[in-house]
């Protein structure tokens, strides 16, 4: 039987601690879900999974779209919203422990090597089964409050809790700004793939991992000067080809194996994204 007392102490214990939006899915909504969605691969007990988002700084994502400078969305949209939210969640999660249920939290950011494999698991899929939001043609996840600009954190509990509905449309326009504004042509243009939750199927574009995170990392330049110019000359060091992990991004990985502290040269995808945008 759901516990709806325990649900809103939980969404209300969220938000006092700073969290903008949190919704909850049954685990029974990631039956069909591709295998970086499946929350029991992690605590096979999980009933409920929670999904929680802080929202990015606007004016910081406008100022991170002239190109000008990196530092305060790597700091503030990037590396400061991962630590603040992952505590967040440690503290729900404890809270729910304390209540004589079991409870994980998912950090939010996945460390470089699974960025190119499975993932622990897929915050964005967790977010879309919990109602937060849907998946844009970027592959981002796309809130009707605050477009693609969050941070977002998941957890797993045994507690049933009360599963939030789905949002009933997909009002991603497919105007292609995320795939203009990426410097690396990591988003396609009109090639696609799609999953399932909940019966539910989601289509977005067939995206290059490698790519993106060549971006991201600043190796579009090289692995000098990674702070100056880094998305106007875009294609000065070769991108690479597939897949396959190319040796600066090795190095970078050896170097600094935890995303959520490497700082964060593109994101453009993200602050592209507006939600008044969305609302045309």
């Amino acid at each position: 039987m759901e516990n709806k007392a325990l649900t809103n102490k939980v969404k209300s214990l969220a938000k006092e601690l700073g969290i903008d939006l949190i919704g909850v899915a049954s685990s029974e909504r990631f039956k069909e879900a591709p295998a970086s969605a499946q929350p029991e691969a992690i605590l096979p007990s999980t009933h409920s999974v929670l999904s929680m988002a802080i929202r990015m700084n606007q004016t910081i994502q406008n100022i991170h779209l002239t190109h000008s400078t990196n530092d305060p969305f790597s700091r503030f949209g990037h590396s400061l919203l991962a630590y603040k939210i992952d505590y967040i969640a440690n503290e729900v999660a404890n809270f729910l422990e304390d209540n004589g249920y079991e409870a994980c939290p998912v950090p939010a950011d996945s460390d470089l090597w699974s960025a190119f494999n499975q993932p622990l698991l897929s915050h964005r899929h967790a977010a879309v089964a919990a109602g937060l939001g849907y998946i844009g043609w970027s592959n981002n996840l796309i809130t009707p409050e605050f477009g693609a600009g969050v941070k977002l954190a998941t957890i797993l509990t045994s507690a049933v809790l009360v599963s939030d509905p789905l949002l009933s449309g997909n009002n991603c326009p497919r105007c292609l700004a995320c795939v203009n504004i990426c410097p690396v042509e990591a988003i396609h243009p009109t090639e696609s793939e799609a999953f399932i939750l909940d019966g539910w199927v989601f289509e977005h574009s067939r995206y290059s991992k490698t790519k993106c995170l060549w971006s991201c990392l600043g190796l579009i330049q090289g692995l000098e000067g990674r702070q100056k110019n880094y998305a106007r000359p875009a294609k000065l060091t070769p991108l690479p080809e597939g897949d396959e992990i190319p040796p600066k991004l090795w190095k970078i990985i050896s170097n600094n194996g935890n995303y959520s502290s490497a700082p964060v040269l593109c994101g453009f995808c993200l602050t592209v994204c507006h939600p008044e945008k969305l609302s045309r």
